[in-house]
C-alpha cells in the first residue's frame, strides 16, 4: 500500500499538469503610471520576462535566464518615466517557448493632479517654434522634461518657477513628444507636445 500512493499521487499530479502551459497577462493592459504582470508557470523552467516598444527594443527586462518554479506570480512595472504607447512583454521559456501580450500606455487613462483640465493649457499645440504651458498652480523651482518617442530625455529645463512655462523648440525635429513637469520629486502632469515644420 505503501508503494502504490506515490504511484497514485503521481497519476494524479500527471493529469492535472495534462494540457497546462505558462499563461501571462498584465493588469489594467491600458494603464497611466503601472502595470502588474501577472504569469503563471506550469512546470519548473528557465524563464525570462522583457518589455519591449513598439520598435522592438527592450527596455525592461525584470529577470533573464531565471530558474522559476511551478506557480502563480506577479511583478509590478512602474511606467511613469515611460512615454504613452503601444509595449509589448514576453515571457519566455529555455524551450523558447513564449507568450507575448500587448499593452498600452496613456496618461489620459489616470485622473488628472489638478482640480480640472482648465488648469493646465498649452498653447500653440502643435507648434512650430515655441510653446506655453499655463497652469492655475504656482510651480517653483519645478522640471520640465521633454521625451520623444522612444522614452529618450531630449531637454530638461530645472528651476522653472510661476504660472507660465515657455518651452523653445531649439534644434528638436518634427515629431511627437512628451513632456512632464516634476516638483519635489512629484508628478504634476504630463501631456503630449507635436512639433511641426510648418
Amino acid at each position: 500500500m505503501k508503494k502504490i500512493l506515490p504511484i497514485i499521487a503521481f497519476i494524479t499530479w500527471t493529469i492535472s499538469s495534462f494540457g497546462q502551459t505558462d499563461s501571462l497577462y498584465c493588469t489594467p493592459s491600458v494603464f497611466a503610471a503601472n502595470t502588474t504582470i501577472n504569469y503563471y508557470v506550469a512546470t519548473k523552467d528557465t524563464l525570462t520576462i522583457s518589455i519591449y516598444n513598439s520598435f522592438g527594443t527592450i527596455i525592461y527586462q525584470p529577470f533573464a535566464d531565471t530558474i522559476i518554479n511551478v506557480g502563480n506570480y506577479s511583478r509590478e512595472w512602474y511606467a511613469s518615466s515611460y512615454p504613452d504607447g503601444t509595449y509589448f512583454v514576453q515571457l519566455k521559456n529555455k524551450s523558447s517557448n513564449l507568450v507575448m501580450r500587448k499593452i498600452t500606455k496613456s496618461v489620459s487613462t489616470s485622473i488628472s493632479q489638478f482640480k480640472n483640465p482648465a488648469d493646465l493649457r498649452i498653447y500653440p499645440n502643435p507648434f512650430s517654434s515655441s510653446t506655453t504651458l499655463q497652469t492655475n498652480m504656482f510651480f517653483k523651482d519645478a522640471t520640465l522634461i521633454i521625451y520623444n518617442s522612444c522614452g529618450q530625455t531630449v531637454k530638461e529645463i530645472d528651476n522653472l518657477s510661476g504660472q507660465t512655462i515657455i518651452f523653445n523648440r531649439n534644434n528638436l525635429p518634427s515629431g511627437l513628444y512628451f513632456l512632464r513637469v516634476t516638483q519635489d520629486n512629484k508628478i504634476f502632469t504630463t501631456d503630449k507636445l507635436i512639433i511641426t515644420d510648418n
